[in-house]
């Protein structure tokens, strides 16, 4: 058949699909369903009903009915499909990195070095900070990102190393949803595992309680060590007097003594 073409919001293209008994190319299906990731979310689900129904009109209901099924992105999973697209270098990068650090694991698992782990997560990291950028300009082109959905993204990054099956999805370009990385993909340098979005929430919760605690026992010791402070200061104050007062009283002795001493001799010389 002829050329066949889906308009939507900003986006217009023109696909040639050669059909034998009213079945869609699959080659030119996919790259039809590849520029439906590519897009802006505001234009995906209008985009993606006009393919539909191109493909219907055209005969292959099947195909039509996998398109019509297709899942719409959340906002941080279309971020980093478009900035894939843009950023065809930083993701391959991540890609290889991911690799890298899969099988760093699995050789410490096998009894590997601890150090070439920790190499392969920072590189990890690196990669990711280096796609997040991207990712977060794209964000920011439907307004200023919540840290929340910096995090959903950066997660769903991180993931990859964890999940080969992810690292298809990142290299298409077609991630749908938001991920976590799970096993040993969470491992930061030394060996501590980074804990699950919630988990890291409860504990920071927990942390904070600790430290009001901690800064209230403080306040408290503080309180205890300026009594103590004004007590020994009192303390000495009463010790200095009283030394004065054994001082003078010792003197007052002295004088008392040589006094009855003179006394003494000038008793004997009146004898």
């Amino acid at each position: 058949m002829g050329y066949q073409t889906v308009h939507s919001a900003g986006e217009c293209w023109a696909a040639e699909r050669v059909t034998v008994s009213g079945v869609a190319d699959e080659a030119s299906l996919e790259r039809d369903v590849d520029r439906l990731y590519g897009l802006p979310l505001d234009e995906f689900t209008s985009a993606r009903n006009e393919l539909a129904r191109e493909l219907k009109r055209s005969g292959d209901a099947a195909a039509a009915e996998g398109v019509r099924k297709l899942q719409k992105p959340t906002r941080s999973a279309g971020a980093i499909n478009r900035a894939v697209r843009r950023k065809r270098r930083d993701a391959k990068r991540l890609l290889d990195a991911a690799a890298k650090l899969g099988e760093a694991q699995e050789k410490l698992i096998e009894g590997g070095e601890r150090r070439l782990v920790d190499q392969a997560v920072e590189r990890e990291r690196a990669a990711v900070e280096g796609l997040m950028a991207d990712v977060e300009a794209e964000l920011g082109r439907d307004g200023e990102p919540s840290e929340t959905m910096l995090d959903r993204a950066r997660a769903t990054l991180h993931a990859v190393a964890t999940n080969p099956e992810l690292r298809d999805e990142l290299e298409a370009g077609r991630f749908t949803k938001d991920h976590e990385a799970v096993g040993l993909g969470g491992l930061v340098p030394g060996g501590r595992p980074r804990a699950p979005r919630k988990q890291r929430a409860a504990e920071r919760g927990d942390a904070r309680r600790q430290v009001e605690r901690a800064e209230r026992d403080l306040e408290a010791a503080e309180r205890k060590l300026e009594r103590a402070e004004r007590a020994k200061a009192q303390t000495e104050e009463r010790l200095e007097a009283a030394s004065a007062a054994l001082s003078e009283a010792e003197s007052e002795v002295g004088e008392a003594t040589s006094a009855r001493d003179r006394a003494r001799s000038a008793l004997k010389r009146a004898r």
